[in-house]
């Protein structure tokens, strides 16, 4: 019995262990996620001033995409980054996840956004959106892979 409770304690293999290299950009990006996301809902300030003035699937579409931009832009990058200090074996997985719900999402609420908005004949997304769509994506594309395969992240998240 005693042996399998040492043998839950993984210990690091040879090579880079810590915060530092490339895993500071994904931190970076997690600091500034909540910062960018927090800018970002000042814009929702003049819908919700106007909030009776809206229709009912107007105010359910703001009310879907504020609620999914508060959870992916302000609580999962702090909740990521407790998990990062803390060095849990749980981080690389949920970044992981959050990478990949990040551009899903972006996608999602333009196409939906289109759908239930847009004038005939206009441009199924604007410049500025696909634009962020894209980042999103190459983001997780970047990413993704270096947290599963990197020595760092399997050396460092073992807690």
């Amino acid at each position: 019995m005693a042996d399998t409770a040492l043998d839950d304690k993984r210990t690091p293999a040879p090579g880079p262990v810590g915060i530092g290299g490339w895993l500071l950009l994904p931190m970076l990006g997690l600091f500034a996620a909540p910062i960018v996301g927090v800018l970002q809902f000042t814009a929702y300030a003049e819908v919700f001033s106007g909030w009776q003035y809206l229709d009912t699937r107007l105010a359910a579409f703001i009310v879907a995409e504020t609620a999914g931009n508060i959870v992916l832009a302000v609580v999962a990058p702090v909740v990521l980054l407790f998990f990062m200090f803390k060095r849990l074996e749980m981080f690389p997985g949920w970044y992981m996840i959050w990478a990949t719900a990040a551009p899903v999402f972006l996608l999602a609420d333009a196409s939906v956004a289109y759908a239930l908005f847009a004038e005939p004949g206009s441009e199924i997304f604007d410049k500025e959106t696909v634009r962020g769509i894209a980042r999103s994506f190459l983001s997780a594309a970047i990413w993704i892979p270096y947290m599963m395969r990197s020595e760092r992240v399997a050396n460092t998240f073992v807690n």
